[in-house]
C-alpha cells in the first residue's frame, strides 16, 4: 500500500513540475507598465500576458509577441481603459489575481479566491491561454479562453452567452461602439444557395426591408454541393440553377437540392451484346469530389478514358485531368462547372436517355465502325480507279 501511494505522489509531483517548468508565474509575483517586469511570456515566447502601451495610458492583455507586429488577443477588463503608469497586476499570495488601475479606483478582481481555494501558480502558454491552476496543477481554476474579448484563438470555443465585442481601434483596446441598437437588427444565416450572409433591418425607416451588407462570395454558384448528388449549379439570367448530368433527371423538381437520378439503370451494361447502347458523354470545365476506384494507367487521352470507362461495367463515370483518368461509381457529388477549370467529365449514359447540348457527346463504338466503313469505302473506290486507268473497266 505504502508503494502505490509512493508512486501515486511521484505521478503528482511529475505532473505538477512539467506545468510548472513550463513558464509558470508563483503566487506574489506582479507586473507594471514601466517596471522591471512587465509581462510573461510562454515557453516559446510566441504570447505574452501584461500591460503594453495604448492611447493615453497602458492596457493589461495577451499579445502575439512573436511576430513583428505586436498583435492584441485579449484584453482585461476594457471598460477601466486606458490604465495609468501606476496601474499594477498583482498574482496575490492568497491566489487571487487583481489589477489596481492605478488611479485612485476600484481594485478589479480577476480572479477571486473562492472559500479559500486560490491559485497556487499561473501559466502563459503557447496556446494564447492564460490560466491559473491550483497547487498540483490538475486543475484549472480561470482561463482567459473561458473570458473572450474580441479575438477566438485555435482551441478556444464561444458558448452559450459569450460574445465578441470589437475595439475603439487598433490602438485604443477599449469597448468599442458596435452594440446593436432598438433601431437595427442584424442577422446571419445561411441561405438556401449555401452562401453565408450578413442582413441588416433599419427599423427606423418605413420600409424596414433588410439589406446585404456581407456576402462569403458573390459566385451564386458558390455553396458546395446546393444542387445536391448528380447535379451542379449555373448562373442564368443572374440566377443560379440547378441541372442535371446527361442521363439524370431531378429527383424532385420542386427541391432541387436533393440532385438527380439516373433516368434508366445500367444492370443489362453485365450483358456484352448490350453495351452498344451506351454512350460516354463529356462536359467539358467540370469538377466532382474525388471517390475514384481507380485509375486507369493507360488511359492518357480522353477517348481512352472513355473507352476504359465504357468497357468497365463498375464504372459509371470518369474524370478526366491532364493525363490522368478517374474512374467511379455514382453518386457524383460536389460537381462544379467553372470556366475556370480544365477536367472533363464523362458521363455513361443510355443512347435514348442522353440529352445533347453544345457538347459532343463521344461514342466509340460508333466512332470506330464510322472509321472502319470509311476506310472500307476509300478502299473500293481506290480500286475502281485503279481498274479503270488500267483498261480493265
Amino acid at each position: 500500500m505504502a508503494s502505490i501511494t509512493a508512486f501515486a505522489f511521484t505521478i503528482f509531483l511529475t505532473i505538477h513540475l512539467a506545468i510548472a517548468q513550463s513558464s509558470d508565474v508563483r503566487a506574489g509575483s506582479f507586473l507594471t507598465p514601466t517596471g522591471a517586469t512587465t509581462s510573461w511570456l510562454s515557453p516559446s515566447g510566441l504570447y505574452a500576458f501584461g500591460f503594453y502601451p495604448q492611447t493615453h495610458g497602458y492596457a493589461l492583455g495577451i499579445c502575439i509577441a512573436g511576430i513583428p507586429e505586436r498583435t492584441v488577443v485579449w484584453t482585461a477588463s476594457r471598460e477601466t481603459l486606458p490604465l495609468s503608469e501606476n496601474a499594477t497586476l498583482s498574482f496575490d499570495i492568497d491566489g487571487s489575481l487583481s489589477l489596481d488601475p492605478g488611479q485612485g479606483q476600484q481594485m478589479i478582481n480577476i480572479y477571486k479566491t473562492n472559500n479559500g481555494l486560490g491559485a497556487s501558480f499561473a501559466s502563459m502558454q503557447d496556446s494564447g491561454n492564460f490560466v491559473l491552476y491550483n497547487y498540483y496543477g490538475t486543475r484549472v481554476l480561470w482561463q482567459s479562453f473561458e473570458n473572450p474579448t474580441k479575438t477566438i484563438l485555435a482551441g478556444q470555443h464561444l458558448v452559450l452567452e459569450q460574445a465578441l465585442v470589437s475595439s475603439v481601434s487598433e490602438k485604443d483596446q477599449s469597448i468599442g461602439g458596435g452594440y446593436p441598437t432598438k433601431e437595427t437588427i442584424y442577422r446571419m444565416k445561411i441561405d438556401a444557395d449555401g452562401i453565408l450572409r450578413l442582413y441588416y433591418h433599419d427599423l427606423s425607416s418605413k420600409s424596414k426591408n433588410g439589406s446585404i451588407i456581407f456576402e462569403w462570395s458573390a459566385d451564386k454558384c458558390a455553396g458546395k454541393g446546393v444542387c445536391g448528388i448528380n447535379g451542379y449549379c449555373m448562373v442564368m439570367n443572374n440566377t443560379a440553377r440547378c441541372q442535371c448530368l446527361p442521363g439524370f433527371e431531378f429527383i424532385n423538381t420542386e427541391l432541387w437540392s436533393l440532385g438527380c437520378k439516373r433516368i434508366y439503370t445500367l444492370e443489362s451494361c453485365k450483358v456484352p451484346d448490350a453495351r452498344a447502347t451506351f454512350w460516354m458523354t463529356s462536359l467539358i470545365d467540370v469538377q466532382w469530389e474525388n471517390t475514384a476506384y481507380e485509375i486507369a494507367e493507360a488511359s492518357t487521352t480522353q477517348e481512352k478514358c472513355s473507352k476504359a470507362c465504357l468497357d468497365d461495367c463498375n464504372c459509371e463515370a470518369a474524370l478526366f485531368s491532364g493525363q490522368e483518368c478517374r474512374l467511379q461509381k455514382l453518386p457524383l457529388t460536389f460537381v462544379n462547372a467553372n470556366q475556370s477549370l480544365s477536367d472533363v467529365g464523362l458521363i455513361k449514359v443510355y443512347s435514348s436517355s442522353a440529352k445533347f447540348g453544345s457538347n459532343p457527346s463521344i461514342r466509340i463504338k460508333k466512332l470506330r465502325q464510322m472509321k472502319i466503313l470509311l476506310t472500307s469505302v476509300s478502299l473500293i473506290s481506290f480500286a475502281i480507279i485503279v481498274l479503270l486507268f488500267s483498261g480493265v473497266l
